[in-house]
C-alpha cells in the first residue's frame, strides 16, 4: 500500500515538509513528526493540528508564531507543488486560530482528483499483514450459551472480518470449554443413574440429539452432578476417577464425552448460523497433549519454580504468579492458555495473537503474555492483545437476566430481536400499503433486521463500557443503529437503480461532483474510510467503524436533501457519488457482520 494515497497521511507529509522548509534552519533530527486530527466541527475546516505548542520548546518561539509561519509555509509549498506537478492545489485555506491552532479545510479540485483515482481495498491493505489469530465466543460444552457470550461472538467476529479486509490471513478460533473435572462430574452421574447410554451413542446426525437427553436436559443434569460432588466425598472421588479414565483413553466414556460435546455443538451452530458467525472450534481438549511438554519446556527454560508443591512462573512486575501444575500435579486454565499460544505461533504462523474475553479477564491475559515472552515463545514481531469489554445490562441498569432472575439465554434474546423485527415489518407494510411479502422472504428480512440490530447496538458502543440493552432503541429508524444505515444503503441503491443504461462498472468512470458543501462533505467523509479502518484496526474498537459509517450515512443522507441526481444536469457526477457511498456502506456492513435488506 502506498501509504500517501491515503487522505490524513498525505495531507500529513505535506504539512511535515512544509515546516522543514519554514525552519531549515533548526537541526532536522530536532523535528518531531506533527500530528494531524480530524476536525471536531466543520467550521474548523476538515483537518486540525496542534502541534505548534509542542514544537515552541524546540524552537524557542511563541506557539502562533510558530504556526503563522508554517501554515504560509504550507500554503506556498502546496502552490510550489502544484506547479511542478501540474496537479490540482491540496488546499482551500489554512487559518491559524487561539495560541497556535491551525485549521485545514482542502480544495474542491483536489478532493474530487483523490476520489477518482481511489481504489478502496487497496487503501485499506495493511502493509504488515501476516497471520492472526482471534480467540472469540468461547462457550462452554453442556450448558447453553447465554447474553454473556454475546459481545464475546459478536466483537470478535468483526474483528476477524475486518483484519481479513485489510489483507491478514485470519483465523477465528472457539476456544471451548470441554474438558476437566466438569465432564468427570457429569459422566459419572450419568452413568450411576443408570440412563440409557445407547441413546447418546446412536448416531451423529442433528436428528439423533432430538431426545430426551437434549442440552436443556443435559444442563439440568450438570447442575445435579455438581450438586452430588459438592456434597458426597465418595461421588466426587469417583468423578475425578472418571477424569483420569476419560483422559486415558477408556473407549466408553470417551465416546459418552464425544455425545455430550455434539449435543452442544448442534446448539451452539444454531446460534452461529443466525449471528453469521464463522469459527472454527479448537477447545480446550485440543491442547491437551501439548500440556506436559510445554510445561517441561519452561522449566527446562529455568522460568518455572516449585513453590508450595505447585510449579509455577514468578515475574519481576506482577504479585502473584502464573500457575502451570497444581500441587496435585493437575493442570488448569494457565497451562492450557500457554500450551495454546505456543501452538498458535509455532505451528499456525500467528504474528497477532487477539483474545476476546470480558475485562475481568484482563490480568489473566497479562501474566499469560509476559510468561510468553519470558519463555521467549514470542519476540518483537509478534502483537499480543487482550480485547476486553464491558457488561451487557438490562433497563434496569444491572446485568441483564430474565424477569426470573436467571441469565437471558443468547438465542431466546436473538428470536425476541427477530420477532420484534417482523412484527415491525408487518405493521409497516399495513401503513403504507404494501403487498405482504412472503413468509419466507419475511422470515430472512426479519431474521436480517433482528440480528444485524443487536449486532450493531453492540458494537456502536465502546467495547470497554457497559451498555444497556434495549429493543426499542436499536430498532428505530432515527439515530445511529442498524436500520437506519439500511435505510441510507436502500436510498442510495434506490439512486442508482433510476439510471436507465448505466452499469456500475460505467459510473466508476465519471467524475465525481464536489462543489456543494453537502457534495464536499460527502467526498471528504468516502475519503477518510481508510482512516477508520486504520483507526479500527489499531485500536480493535468496533465502535470507531459504526461512527464513521453513522457518519457517511448523515452526510449522504444531507446530499440527497439538497443535490437532485436523477434528470439533473450533473447527474453522472453525482451518480458517482452515491456509488462510492453504496460500496463504503456494504464494505462496513460486511465487517461489523451486519446484512442489509433489498428494501425497507
Amino acid at each position: 500500500m502506498q501509504k500517501q494515497i491515503i487522505l490524513k497521511e498525505e495531507v500529513l507529509l505535506r504539512a511535515q515538509s512544509a515546516l522543514e522548509a519554514a525552519f531549515s534552519d533548526a537541526d532536522s533530527d530536532d523535528i518531531p513528526r506533527v500530528e494531524l486530527t480530524q476536525a471536531t466541527k466543520s467550521h474548523f475546516g476538515h483537518y486540525q493540528c496542534n502541534s505548534a505548542m509542542s514544537l515552541a520548546k524546540i524552537f524557542k518561539k511563541n506557539p502562533r508564531e510558530i504556526a503563522l509561519a508554517w501554515s504560509d509555509a504550507m500554503i506556498l509549498y502546496d502552490q510550489n507543488h502544484a506547479q511542478t506537478t501540474k496537479a490540482c492545489k491540496m488546499f482551500e485555506k489554512i487559518e491559524v486560530a487561539g495560541p497556535g491552532f491551525i485549521n485545514i479545510t482542502l480544495s474542491s479540485p483536489f478532493l474530487s482528483a483523490k476520489l477518482k483515482e481511489a481504489a478502496w481495498q487497496q487503501m485499506c491493505f495493511d502493509v504488515h499483514a501476516s497471520t492472526a489469530v482471534v480467540d472469540y465466543s468461547s462457550p462452554n460444552i453442556a450448558k447453553q450459551m447465554h447474553v454473556g457470550h454475546l459481545r464475546s461472538t459478536i466483537i470478535g467476529e468483526s474483528l476477524r472480518r475486518l483484519l481479513t479486509y485489510c489483507g491478514w490471513s485470519v483465523k477465528g478460533v472457539n476456544h471451548v470449554g470441554d474438558w476437566g473435572t466438569q465432564f468427570g462430574m457429569l459422566i459419572t452421574y450419568i452413568c450411576e443413574e443408570g440412563l440409557d447410554t445407547e441413546d447418546w451413542l446412536l448416531g451423529s446426525g442433528k436428528d439423533s440429539i432430538d431426545s430426551a437427553l437434549a442440552l436443556e436436559n443435559l444442563m439440568q443434569l450438570y447442575r445435579s452432578a455438581r450438586v452430588s460432588f459438592t456434597e458426597d466425598n465418595a461421588f466426587a472421588l469417583r468423578a475425578k476417577k472418571a477424569v483420569v479414565d476419560l483422559q486415558s483413553g477408556n473407549t466408553v466414556l470417551r465416546a459418552l464425552w464425544e455425545r455430550i460435546c455434539e449435543i452442544s455443538r448442534v446448539d451452539f451452530s444454531k446460534i452461529y448460523k443466525m449471528l453469521q458467525v464463522e469459527i472454527e472450534e479448537k477447545g480446550e481438549s485440543f491442547y491437551q497433549s501439548m500440556l506436559a511438554p510445554t510445561v517441561k519446556d519452561l522449566e527446562e527454560r529455568g522460568i518455572a519454580k516449585i513453590s508450595d508443591g505447585a510449579l509455577c512462573v514468578f515475574l519481576p512486575e506482577f504479585k502473584i504468579p502464573y500457575m502451570l501444575r497444581k500441587s496435585d500435579g493437575g493442570y488448569n486454565y494457565d497451562t492450557t492458555d500457554i500450551a495454546a499460544l505456543r501452538y498458535r505461533v509455532d505451528h499456525e504462523g500467528a504474528k497477532r495473537l487477539i483474545y476476546v474475553t470480558d475485562a475481568g479477564q484482563k490480568l489473566h491475559f497479562d501474566l499469560l503474555f509476559a510468561t510468553a515472552k519470558a519463555a521467549g515463545y514470542v519476540t518483537e514481531q509478534h502483537r499480543l492483545e487482550h480485547v476486553g469489554f464491558g457488561l451487557v445490562l438490562g433497563k434496569d441498569g444491572k446485568k441483564f437476566k430474565t424477569r426470573e432472575g436467571e441469565t437471558e439465554k443468547l438465542i431466546d434474546l436473538i428470536s425476541e430481536a427477530v420477532l420484534r423485527s417482523k412484527k415491525m415489518i408487518v405493521e409497516r407494510q399495513s401503513s403504507v400499503s404494501q403487498n405482504e411479502l412472503e413468509n419466507s422472504e419475511l422470515a430472512e428480512r426479519a431474521r436480517r433486521i433482528g440480528v444485524s440490530a443487536v449486532k450493531y447496538a453492540d458494537l456502536s458502543n465502546d467495547r470497554m463500557s457497559d451498555y444497556q440493552f434495549s429493543y426499542d432503541k436499536m430498532l428505530a429508524f432515527e439515530g445511529n443503529t442498524a436500520i437506519f444505515l439500511f435505510y441510507s444503503l436502500v436510498r442510495a441503491k434506490s439512486i442508482l437503480r433510476k439510471l436507465k443504461n448505466c452499469s456500475y462498472s460505467e459510473i466508476e468512470t465519471f467524475a465525481p461532483s464536489c462543489e456543494q458543501p453537502s457534495e464536499i462533505q460527502l467526498v471528504l467523509a468516502l475519503l477518510q474510510w481508510p482512516e477508520a479502518i486504520a483507526l479500527t484496526r489499531d485500536t480493535l474498537a468496533p465502535h470507531r467503524l459504526a461512527e464513521y459509517l453513522y457518519q457517511l450515512a448523515c452526510n449522504f443522507n444531507h446530499f440527497f436533501r439538497d443535490c437532485k441526481v436523477h434528470g439533473d444536469a450533473k447527474e453522472s457526477a453525482r451518480a458517482r457519488l452515491v456509488l462510492e457511498t453504496v460500496k463504503v456502506l456494504e464494505a462496513g456492513m460486511h465487517i461489523l457482520g451486519l446484512e442489509p435488506v433489498e428494501s425497507m
